[in-house]
């Protein structure tokens, strides 16, 4: 489903040219729950895999900072590099701490 694709697509580039404090990252993975849900409906599965994985990737911004590590090495699987582009939209991303290392720190490194 193409269309489909590409509002994923859209939907995600979207997401990167924002900041999110707490209460936006919610209101974006209710959106994208709700974008979601309808996708489902067509029942094309490239298209509900591109959502879930958008709807992951919003994990990175609602989660608390230290349990983020574990997210991107858990369950996202992805790595540190590509998950700094998502991080850096969090609203805490120069002052959240984990240890006493700011995610600036921890994941620029990387």
């Amino acid at each position: 489903m193409q269309l489909a694709r590409r509002m994923g697509a859209l939907l995600l580039n979207h997401m990167q040219r924002y900041s999110y404090s707490p209460t936006g990252a919610l209101r974006w993975k209710r959106d994208i729950t709700e974008y979601t849900d309808c996708i489902h409906g067509f029942d094309a599965q490239s298209a509900d895999d591109s959502f879930t994985e958008l709807s992951s990737l919003v994990n990175i911004l609602l989660v608390a900072p230290e349990r983020l590590l574990g997210l991107i090495d858990g369950s996202l699987r992805i790595s540190h590099q590509q998950a700094l582009k998502y991080i850096k939209l969090r609203e805490d991303f120069k002052s959240a701490k984990i240890g006493s290392s700011t995610l600036a720190m921890l994941f620029a490194n990387d």
